[in-house]
């Protein structure tokens, strides 16, 4: 989710070798909350939320599916997975997605 080319995303980089998983969604979906150690990384002002997003390669039927990274006052707040039949209850393969997009 942070590999689209973009020096702006250098700090949020930084911010995911920082982070750790506080809170996991209870509806059967694989959506979680995260926490960075700010004292090992720095906020990204100027950024908006969500900053990136990514749709999934396959389209039919109960597959189709979106991961949409967010922040929070400059820091990596939530990596959700949107489904659009049936909860995923775990994150799928990186290679079963389209490359991430910047949305601002």
């Amino acid at each position: 989710m942070l590999a689209v080319d973009d020096a702006r995303l250098a700090p949020l980089r930084r911010q995911a070798a920082a982070l750790t998983v506080v809170w996991e969604c209870t509806c059967g979906c694989a959506t979680v909350n995260l926490e960075v150690d700010r004292s090992r990384s720095s906020a990204v002002p100027g950024l908006c939320s969500p900053v990136t997003e990514s749709v999934s390669r396959v389209r039919d039927g109960d597959e189709f599916s979106e991961l949409i990274l967010f922040l929070e006052d400059g820091w990596l707040s939530s990596l959700e997975i949107v489904w659009y039949s049936k909860p995923i209850p775990e994150f799928p393969p990186i290679d079963g997605f389209e490359p991430a997009t910047l949305r601002c």
